[in-house]
């Protein structure tokens, strides 16, 4: 789902750290807000920082600067719990988008509006 751009940062942002909060309150044995790694102990992160004016990110299909050149790939539903930072990478990538897609293809399709 993607945003119809009429929220504002401090809306999104608002509804990205709710969600999240919600996420997490439901299933905390997997999910985590917390920063550190140290403290996430296998959880995975649910950074809402990003939704901030001037907060950078990793863009999706972006090369990663680490060794065997990881791609920031976007990935369905089921592929949670399956998939791993290090198995896109650019060498990896070609084969990935032409077995499986592009799971962000119909991300515009109905955009939705925040309430």
């Amino acid at each position: 789902m993607a945003l119809d751009g009429r929220a504002d940062v401090e809306a999104v942002a608002r509804f990205a750290q709710r969600t999240a909060e919600t996420l997490v309150a439901r299933d905390p044995e997997h999910l985590t807000l917390a920063f550190s790694k140290a403290e996430r102990h296998g959880r995975l992160f649910l950074d809402t920082g990003r939704n901030t004016y001037s907060a950078t990110y990793a863009a999706p299909y972006a090369l990663r600067a680490l060794p065997g050149a990881p791609v920031s790939a976007p990935c369905a539903w089921s592929e949670l719990g399956r998939i791993r930072p290090q198995s896109v990478t650019l060498r990896t990538m070609a084969a990935r988008l032409a077995a499986v897609g592009d799971p962000w293809a119909d991300l515009r399709a109905q955009p939705a509006t925040l309430p």
